[in-house]
């Protein structure tokens, strides 16, 4: 039979167990809510607890309720120690006095009895080991929990910050691509290099901070400003101030290029295309020094992206006013014959006209007004209009008429002492008589007629002229010393006309006396009698 003091110890021990298994039961709780703000963490602390339990439960053999008790710790745990995870002071100082109370507990329930002080230290230790592993996780959670971590990027050897993840540098290596002015088709950016780091209140970067930082930091790319002409690049600088200036030189080389010809007023110059000036992120390599920009630009561009320059301007020039021709009818000429009269002169215009040029190359006019400075002389030029069966109707009766007049006679055109030295033809093809005389014996007129031709000098005939006598028969008087005739003037038969000489090609003085029918010669004897 059980004696009073047996039944009172294992009521006692029955008892300290108990409060021991509340106290774990508590304690874990606070432990698994300190959990929540770490996955990893609330994992590891529910093995632990799970742990603690069953070793509980193998040493003390819990009834129904005591298990039910150990199965509801994960639920209490996690409320309380949420709470300190959201650094909640009350739940951190019910933390510690729970600590402090289990403890005193733990003391009490393994106090030296009569299992003796090495089964005491083994119950300790089987029962206090689990729940000195789980204070120091909750206390290593704690702690932690109350710290921020962060990515250190670095760039080249260069420290350019913090960042909450690695998407953060993906997202500000997408802004930059969208800054880019140039995109060449490769990637522009060297790797990074990413370290994990406590913040300890560094300020962590954005996408926008840290797409500033890289491109402030890089060798890689730059921000420049580049010239494109209809979205192909001609060229790049780092200021855009000296792109414009070189445009504008450009353009001014034009204009004075233009101010060559002519008077010229409103001259308005440009370029051709959509042309303009970007800033953005460019790489390195592709940006130009000043000097070499300005090169680009007075050469005029590459074959990409040459230069044009449209010019329009007013100018103000003479112009000829071309002269008209106009036909004389004559009745007496054959359909071919065509001879001018009066020869054209052409007139002066002052024109203002408005001239677009591209590169130099004229491509439009406009005159918008002329003025005439001089008018044109018409040219006038004799036309025949005879047919063929007139002329021929024409020469039938000139002919009639010549045989008429040969019944009649010419009167010897010497009015002195003379003789013939030599007669037409005579075997050497002589063309008319020459009459042989002192110097200076007067020519006589041998018909009436008009005078139709003078020559002076330049000829082998020395002094001589010719008279129409009509019918087409004309005479010829050469060698002649002096002259007392003048085209237009009519002589009268046997007039004094001229003096008998030796000018031109002649041996002695005679007269050279020459009959013309129809325009050709003929013998003088058929006239002379």
């Amino acid at each position: 039979m059980e004696s009073p003091i047996d039944a009172a110890e294992q009521a006692a021990e029955k008892s300290a167990r108990w409060d021991f298994l509340q106290f774990l039961q508590r304690f874990c709780r606070l432990c698994a809510a300190v959990g929540r703000r770490s996955a990893a963490a609330g994992a590891a602390l529910w093995r632990l607890v799970r742990s603690g339990i069953k070793k509980l439960c193998r040493g003390l053999k819990p009834s129904k309720k005591e298990a039910s008790a150990c199965l509801s710790l994960l639920q209490r745990v996690y409320r309380l120690c949420a709470a300190i995870g959201l650094k909640s002071a009350a739940a951190g100082a019910a933390l510690w006095r729970l600590m402090c109370g289990g403890l005193e507990k733990i003391s009490q329930a393994f106090r030296p009895s009569k299992v003796g002080k090495k089964g005491m230290v083994l119950s300790i230790l089987n029962y206090g080991g689990p729940v000195v592993a789980a204070a120091a996780l909750v206390l290593t959670v704690v702690f932690w929990a109350g710290r921020s971590f962060g990515i250190e990027v670095r760039y080249e050897g260069e420290s350019l910050g913090y960042i909450s993840s690695e998407e953060v540098f993906d997202g500000a290596v997408e802004r930059i691509n969208d800054q880019l002015a140039l995109r060449t088709g490769q990637d522009i950016l060297s790797e990074p290099t990413f370290s994990f780091a406590m913040l300890s209140g560094r300020q962590v970067m954005d996408e926008a901070q840290l797409a500033d930082a890289l491109i402030t930091h890089s060798d890689d790319i730059t921000q420049a400003y580049g010239l494109f002409l209809d979205d192909k690049l001609l060229t790049t600088a780092g200021d855009p101030d000296v792109l414009r200036t070189a445009l504008d030189a450009y353009l001014e080389s034009y204009r004075a290029g233009m101010g060559n010809e002519g008077e010229q007023t409103g001259l308005r110059a440009a370029f051709m295309g959509e042309l303009s000036i970007e800033e953005g992120v460019y790489p390195a390599s592709a940006v130009n020094s000043d000097a070499q920009a300005k090169a680009d630009i007075a050469a005029g561009g590459t074959d990409e992206a040459k230069l044009e320059v449209k010019v329009i301007m007013e100018e103000i020039y003479e112009e000829e006013i071309p002269f008209a021709t106009v036909e004389v009818p004559d009745g007496t000429r054959l359909e071919d014959y065509r001879k001018t009269k009066t020869e054209g002169k052409n007139g002066v215009a002052s024109v203002t006209a408005q001239v677009t040029y591209i590169d130099g190359q004229e491509i439009d006019r406009q005159v918008l007004s002329s003025e005439v400075v001089t008018e044109p002389t018409d040219q006038q030029v004799v036309v025949g209009t005879m047919t063929m069966s007139q002329y021929e109707e024409q020469k039938a009766m000139s002919s009639a008429k010549t045989a008429e007049s040969k019944n009649s006679s010419f009167v010897w055109p010497v009015g002195a002492s003379n003789y013939v030295s030599a007669y037409y033809g005579d075997g050497r093809g002589h063309k008319g008589y020459d009459i042989a005389s002192s110097a200076g014996a007067p020519i006589l007129a041998a018909d009436s007629g008009k005078v139709v031709s003078v020559n002076a000098t330049g000829s082998a005939y020395g002094l001589h002229f010719v008279v129409d006598h009509g019918n087409g028969v004309q005479t010829l008087y050469a060698h002649c010393s002096s002259m007392n005739v003048s085209v237009g003037q009519k002589v009268s038969r046997g007039e004094v006309i001229a003096r008998v000489g030796r000018t031109g090609r002649a041996t002695g003085n005679h007269l050279h006396f020459e009959v013309w029918e129809n325009g050709s010669r003929v013998n003088p004897s058929r006239y002379l009698k």
